[in-house]
């Protein structure tokens, strides 16, 4: 059948069913090092309904939202409402783009039956991996500079006043996050053969060390580490004072901020590194990153007492 054809080519063999059955959750690709922000890749191109070609990259200067739908799909179609009247609040602040993987012919009957506000524009090479698509409807939104700054899956109602405010701050903004952010790790090994190791972790001025927000708005890397010994890989298990607990527009937050010492769990026989997995947020923006950290000699011994 061509539909699934097309599906297949385009986004991954994956079913209308798993929409209907509700918000998904993910997380945003670790990007790479000294890349401050996830950046989908800017070549990739779409076709408007006029047979006009333009890239993502084509786009850059304004915040880009981008809801993946398709004509078949309920709740895709649900909240193109909501998407248009968003788009009209909002107006020249962003670019909207409806972006189908469906023929030309069926998208073009629906938006004028529909009399859709946001004009559909039609995939011509593969959806960014970064956008983590899964299930259909997908909505991402980009700064100014291309950063994947927010992604949901499954349907939403998007005329917010939250949703309008972000897009706008994100159209003002003349200075993204740019050079290498990252927090400052330090591992202390233990006063004793088997006792918790000290991992002190530094946050930058003005941005909160990531912990688990909502279940449907992905900001970050939930913060995790692991023991290297050579090729082999053992999880560690961090624990120690209780984060700051914030409630928020994309709901309650744990973070932490300024320096922090947490334990580490004694490894099973000798390690060369900890490897940790971090996101470092401020507002709607997160870094996502890796770093691996070597034991260096102790600075703080009752620093995880």
């Amino acid at each position: 059948m061509r539909r699934g054809a097309r599906w297949t080519r385009g986004w991954g063999a994956v079913g209308v069913i798993a929409v209907a059955a509700g918000l998904g959750a993910g997380h945003a690709r670790a990007q790479s090092a000294g890349d401050p922000l996830v950046h989908p890749d800017p070549a990739w191109e779409l076709r408007t309904l006029d047979g006009e070609r333009f890239t993502l990259g084509d786009l850059r200067g304004r915040p880009v939202f981008v809801n993946l739908w398709a004509t078949w799909c309920p709740p895709c179609v649900a909240e193109l409402a909501s998407i248009d009247r968003l788009a009209a609040e909002v107006g020249d602040a962003a670019t909207f783009l409806l972006v189908s993987p469906e023929d030309e012919r069926a998208v073009r009957e629906f938006a004028r039956r529909r009399q859709l506000g946001v004009r559909p524009v039609l995939e011509s090479t593969l959806v960014p991996e970064e956008f983590g698509l899964e299930a259909l409807p997908h909505t991402v939104i980009l700064d100014a500079g291309g950063g994947l700054v927010l992604r949901h899956r499954g349907a939403a109602d998007w005329h917010t006043p939250e949703v309008e405010a972000l897009l706008r701050r994100l159209a003002t903004e003349r200075s993204p996050v740019s050079g290498p952010i990252e927090p400052t790790l330090r591992l202390e090994s233990p006063p004793r053969p088997g006792g918790p190791w000290t991992l002190e972790v530094g946050v930058p001025a003005g941005w909160s060390l990531y912990a688990p927000a909502s279940a449907d708005i992905d900001l970050g890397l939930p913060l995790a580490a692991s023991w290297l010994s050579g090729t082999l890989r053992a999880s560690a298990t961090l624990s120690g004072p209780a984060p700051i607990t914030e409630t928020g527009e994309a709901g309650v937050t744990e973070v932490y901020r300024g320096r922090v010492w947490l334990r580490v769990t004694a490894p099973r026989g000798p390690v060369d590194a900890l490897e940790v997995r971090w996101a470092l947020c401020r507002a709607d923006r997160c870094v996502p990153g890796t770093t691996r950290v070597e034991p260096g000699p102790r600075a703080r011994p009752s620093a995880a007492a």
